[in-house]
């Protein structure tokens, strides 16, 4: 009869544990959810990395940290958060915001160098062929004077629409009857 008591005792304390140590974490995370701050959750995570709660954690430090990114608008800001959640819910809407923000810095600046940079920086980026596109009078001025009927010829490869492409025919046309 000692030991049904004894491992009846044994269960009672067990539960009484869990139930301690469940209670524990609800109040952790009730009071974590309250404090909503990125300490909070970071503390949460690294104490209870086996709680229910943690998916919710890390959606919530994540989008706490996306919101700031937000609200900084700069491109630090979204940097660093591409980079501290690269995979996360919300990647690929700041890497689209990033790529804007670069495309409008090199729109203010208006240069070869600018649209240049971008394109190397963003090759298949969103804002990619409208770099391009800004791009090409800048590089027809290079050519435009002095350049050779080869020179012409690959910035229309390049750039075979638009009115920088028609002056670039007009000229490849008037170098090709002086031959």
């Amino acid at each position: 009869m000692s030991v049904t008591k004894s491992n009846t005792m044994a269960i009672i304390v067990v539960a009484m544990a869990m139930t301690i140590s469940c209670g524990s974490e609800d109040s952790d995370w009730l009071e974590t959810k309250r404090n909503d701050s990125d300490e909070a959750y970071l503390a949460f995570i690294k104490e209870h990395p086996g709680d229910l709660h943690i998916e919710e954690a890390r959606t919530r430090l994540e989008t706490n940290n996306f919101k700031r990114a937000q609200k900084q608008n700069t491109i630090a800001a979204v940097e660093a958060f591409i980079e501290r959640f690269p995979g996360g819910q919300f990647a690929q809407e700041a890497e689209n915001k990033l790529q804007l923000m670069y495309y409008v810095q090199a729109e203010k600046k208006n240069t070869g160098d600018a649209y240049t940079a971008f394109v190397e920086q963003f090759p298949t980026g969103k804002y990619a062929d409208k770099a391009r596109d800004a791009l090409a009078p800048f590089e027809f001025a290079q050519i435009a004077y002095g350049g050779s009927i080869e020179d012409l010829e690959e910035f229309l490869t390049r750039h075979p629409t638009g009115k920088t492409a028609d002056r670039a025919r007009a000229k490849l046309e008037k170098l090709r009857a002086k031959k």
